[in-house]
């Protein structure tokens, strides 16, 4: 139990010091560690050093920094201390509690006395460092620590050497109390016991599950011995599709049934020459269900193997590696259903060919910047070096598409050098054979389902703003700190849609280093299902257009296949197959394919939400213009008479509602009123035109708007200023 209590100790961010005086006096039931790389706060039980509460904060920054080392929390000295409301010198906090001098633990910030009139660019930044030396706290946490952390409570307020991102992401969805029901252990998804493997286990036994989950085709990361957050998402998965309640941790009963002969296989590990087992035995029927391997499917990746993935790969103009990742194994298996939707019952078969084929590299001194549409205007994707080999799309008079890696965009045709090679190229041909069928990843009567899913880690100097919708201008929802994880739900226009911690937000992309993989769905199908069966409503996902040209419906998964209709923008069909490129639908009586850079995927509730977000993107922001010092009156109605729920100070920024030419409603901070039009100057939320400096807003709390004092006035999501030529290398870039 000892070793147990340890690495508890260690996963929570807290080993105990022993050079420090950490626990505190008798008469105190709590001990509190301010863990201020991580921003989290951790309460310990004096008795046993259990955790009884740990809460995402939000310590000083940089010109502000919280005092390190410990202290102990003294007797009350202002009468609103610890109570509802305490008083700054730029806003409200609830349920101050001192630290020591004048740091305190505090909720976020408030305009006023009003528990609706929210200071959001502070709630926004909750888990970053953004206060002014204080520990801010989410308002059920700081009064749980006014209320229950009294007079001689040790605090400890420290630096780590290690960021823990996967519990700061559970923190955001959730502050852990022991009065949940569940222990730490089960909150954080931890063995509880000795014979169990979960969050933070090491070892062996810990290398040897995840190479049978690799074998499986189960596990995408590597048998480092180390169960990390990656572990915990596998296994929760596999527990789901087995119809088991998804803990993350592997218990012995779970550990059997994937050691077993029969174990559930699925795609979503990379396979590459040398491994053996299931997966790569399945991999060997896909390709021979393909026509290209014609082994017998033995279960060892050897020479046949590695030459039959590098077909296929030359098949999907993909660079001829040999290895068989998780996307390409998904391509495979809707290369199946292109093949049977194009030849039919005819069968097909794989020949070869010559032809001429075209190849570019960039033909210029400078950087090349990529850009998302023919325009020197639209969003630069990325910048290309000279030499840089690219593949050729489609040649337009001026302007051609390529595609570098996961970019695809548009460059001038001075900047290409082109060249024809005459290669020998694999091709499926109608013809009358037959071949085996493709492997069911069966356990029972479940079918292992996958998902192509992206994340991205936030690449920036200071923290990353996450916006409520696809402009500068749009509230922060949430910041994150550089080096957070998040998944991209879509992508649009060089805007990114990200979920972090079950929140939802807008941001660059170039602010992301993003990636894509394939992973478990946590669903199942019993074995059997008709997949161009309608689904059952909570279970249906849908593709929504768009794309403002609307999204053709092909006969087969290639930008060549026949057009069986248009789907206009706006539009949904029902999603039956997705792989990483295309999605298999339901269009009314049709059931065809859309390029997935198309559509955005997801439930009715999921789209719902993405469309929501949008939409923010039309709002019209305004500008009290008042002049001088004075400030405008927000009236509860469009009346001179009317109750005066705030005074707006010149320069703040408010969304337009509605303007009928002598009142205009707006909002702001959440508040809903009138004002007079006469007072306002419109400006159309259109990307990077609104400058807030050159309207004069005054921020409550300049650590949250840094860098809009830049002479400059350009400012990116980071909050930091930018220069007018965003270069970012030593090479000049060049349209």
């Amino acid at each position: 139990m000892i070793g147990k209590r340890i690495v508890l100790m260690l996963l929570c961010l807290c080993l105990l010091c022993t050079s420090l005086p950490l626990v505190a006096a008798a008469e105190s039931p709590y001990y509190i560690r301010v863990d201020l790389t991580n921003n989290i706060v951790t309460v310990y039980s004096t008795l046993d050093d259990s955790v009884v509460r740990q809460m995402i904060c939000s310590g000083g920054m940089a010109r502000y920094k919280s005092p390190r080392g410990t202290y102990t929390m003294p007797t009350q000295r202002k009468k609103f201390e610890r109570s509802d409301w305490y008083t700054f010198e730029d806003g409200y906090g609830k349920f101050g509690s001192r630290i020591v001098g004048s740091y305190l633990f505090h909720s976020y910030l408030f305009h006023s006395k009003n528990d609706e009139d929210v200071d959001w660019e502070t709630y926004a930044a909750m888990g970053t460092d953004a206060s002014h030396g204080c520990i801010r706290l989410y308002i059920e946490d700081a009064k749980w620590i006014a209320d229950n952390c009294l007079a001689g409570t040790k605090v400890t307020l420290y630096d780590n050497d290690t960021r823990y991102d996967y519990l700061k992401e559970l923190l955001y969805q959730q502050t852990y109390t022991i009065d949940s029901g569940k222990t730490y252990a089960e909150f954080v998804c931890m063995a509880s016991n000795d014979t169990e493997l979960g969050y933070y286990s090491k070892g062996e036994p810990v290398t040897d599950l995840q190479n049978r989950m690799i074998a499986l085709g189960l596990y995408a990361g590597e048998a480092d011995g180390f169960y990390d957050e990656t572990m915990v998402r596998a296994i929760k998965a596999i527990q789901t599709v087995l119809g088991r309640r998804p803990t993350g941790v592997a218990d012995n009963e779970l550990v059997e049934i994937l050691m077993s002969d029969d174990a559930p296989t699925s795609t979503i590990s990379t396979l590459e020459p040398g491994m053996s087992g299931p997966a790569v035995r399945s991999l060997q029927q896909t390709l021979a269900a393909l026509g290209i391997y014609e082994g017998t499917p033995s279960g060892t990746y050897d020479q046949a193997t590695a030459d039959a993935v590098k077909t296929f790969q030359t098949l999907m103009d993909e660079p001829a590696d040999g290895i068989a990742d998780a996307a390409l194994q998904s391509e495979m298996l809707s290369g199946f259903a292109r093949l049977e939707a194009e030849f039919g019952a005819d069968g097909f078969a794989l020949t070869y060919e010559e032809q001429v084929v075209e190849t570019a590299v960039i033909d210029s001194q400078k950087r090349i910047n990529l850009r998302a549409k023919k325009s020197t205007d639209s969003t630069i994707l990325t910048h290309l070096d000279p030499n840089t080999q690219v593949t050729i799309e489609e040649k337009g008079d001026s302007w051609t598409k390529i595609t570098v890696g996961s970019n695809t965009g548009y460059v001038k045709n001075k900047y290409l050098k082109i060249t024809q090679n005459t290669v020998r190229v694999p091709k499926y041909v109608a013809a009358d054979a037959s071949h085996p069928a493709l492997p069911e990843t069966v356990y029972g009567d479940k079918v292992m389902r996958t998902q192509v899913v992206a994340y991205g880690k936030v690449n920036t100097e200071d923290r990353l703003y996450i916006r409520e919708s696809p402009s500068n201008d749009a509230t922060a929802v949430f910041m994150l700190s550089s080096g957070a994880t998040v998944k991209i739900n879509s992508v649009n226009d060089g805007w990114a849609y990200v979920t972090y911690g079950g929140k939802s937000g807008f941001t660059r992309l170039k602010y992301l280093d993003a990636w894509k993989t394939v992973e478990l769905m946590g669903s199942y199908l019993s074995a059997g299902t008709d997949l161009a069966a309608p689904a059952e409503a909570d279970e249906a996902v849908y593709a929504l257009v768009t794309d403002e040209s609307g999204a053709v419906l092909r006969g087969v998964a290639s930008a060549s296949g026949e057009a069986l209709s248009e789907i206009p923008t706006g539009e949904q069909a029902e999603v039956i197959f997705q792989s990483t490129s295309w999605t298999q639908v339901r269009w009314g009586d049709q059931v065809g394919y859309v390029s997935n850079d198309h559509v955005q995927v997801g439930t009715q509730a999921e789209l719902d939400q993405y469309l929501a977000a949008y939409q923010k993107a039309a709002e019209v922001f305004a500008i009290v213009n008042t002049g001088a010092d004075a400030g405008l009156n927000l009236r509860q109605a469009a009346d001179a008479q009317a109750e005066v729920l705030r005074v707006l100070d010149n320069g703040s920024i408010v969304t337009l509602l509605s303007d009928d030419g002598t009142w205009s409603q707006v909002s702001i901070n959440g508040l809903t009123g009138y004002v007079m039009s006469q007072y306002l100057r419109p400006v159309t939320d259109s990307g990077n035109t609104f400058d807030p400096v050159e309207a004069g807003y005054e921020p409550v709390d300049e650590a949250d708007y840094s860098g809009w004092d830049d002479p400059s006035g350009q400012t990116d999501e980071t909050g930091e200023a930018v220069p007018a030529d965003d270069a970012d290398g030593p090479l000049e870039n060049t349209d």
